[in-house]
């Protein structure tokens, strides 16, 4: 495997092992939300959704990462050196 793909790949299943660290978090604090006080359950739930948007985020960028590099190879391998 190349390179860039074990890279790829690594952020991949690290990103991956993320949201189920946070999944887990969600699920863990879910039964205790409603003895939270109104102000700390609101900004738990923001936060939640921030986590989310940069989660999903992070996957599309991701998900875009082999073709960015493909493309980014192929136009650094086109170019004549400058000391040719």
């Amino acid at each position: 495997m190349d390179p860039t793909d074990v890279g790829i790949a690594t952020l991949v299943a690290a990103n991956r092992r993320l949201g189920e660290i946070l999944d887990a978090l969600k699920e863990d604090l879910l039964p205790s939300l409603e003895d939270w006080d109104d102000n700390a359950r609101i900004a738990y739930l923001a936060e939640v959704q921030a986590w989310d948007r940069s989660a999903r985020r992070q996957r599309e960028i991701l998900g875009q990462m082999p073709r960015m590099m493909a493309a980014a190879e192929h136009r650094s391998s086109s170019r004549t050196p400058a000391w040719a």
